[in-house]
């Protein structure tokens, strides 16, 4: 191996463990999971790119699914435009009939508020350039009992990694694996369903 290829290797390695990560989580104290029997996962609201919101609703509904909740696909419930106006009405009277009649007793609602990617020169040793990506997303969660309307369970996180050939969608997909360690688990699985 050339001393050239050493180097590169070793800024590789650096700027990969040099990633960041930010979280905020809130938990409503004295909450009880086992009265979440059924839940439904809306596509995350992003405006500027659509199919990352529902690639990001598709990971969380997975993530719970792993917890051991039990997921409705909404798109069987909601049409998408339906979906997109929980984000600037709330939860009408309407949906949550249409929920209620499902037997969904909690939402979740998400919001891709960063998504991007960049490349950037980086010639920290002055020997050559070197180019990498950047990219950075930030997203945040929220779990809500569809009666009250209370917050039961949410989280933000941010991250931001650097690296040949990373998408923003592969930092997403590493922060909801991340963001699994977050979600409450169901402590007893087989609980009565009356």
């Amino acid at each position: 191996m050339k001393v050239r290829d050493v180097i590169i290797l070793f800024f590789v390695v650096c700027t990969i463990g040099c990633a960041h990560n930010t979280k905020g989580s809130f938990l409503k104290p004295g909450v009880d999971f086992t009265k979440s029997l059924k839940i439904a996962v809306v596509k995350f609201n992003h405006t500027n790119h659509p199919e990352s919101g529902q690639e990001a609703a598709d990971l969380m509904a997975v993530a719970f699914l792993k917890k051991g909740f039990n997921v409705i696909e909404l798109n069987q419930i909601l049409s998408p435009s339906e979906q997109d106006k929980i984000y600037y009405s709330g939860l009408t009277t309407e949906v949550k009939t249409k929920l209620n009649n499902f037997g969904i007793n909690d939402v979740i609602l998400g919001s891709i508020n960063e998504y991007a990617c960049s490349t950037v020169s980086s010639d920290t040793l002055k020997l050559f350039n070197y180019y990498k990506h950047s990219c950075r997303v930030t997203f945040s969660v929220k779990m809500i009992d569809l009666i009250s309307g209370e917050i039961l369970w949410g989280l933000s996180i941010s991250d931001e990694k650097s690296d040949d050939n990373l998408t923003a969608d592969i930092v997403l997909r590493s922060m909801i694996r991340e963001m699994d360690k977050e979600i409450p688990v169901y402590l007893n699985k087989q609980i009565n369903r009356k």
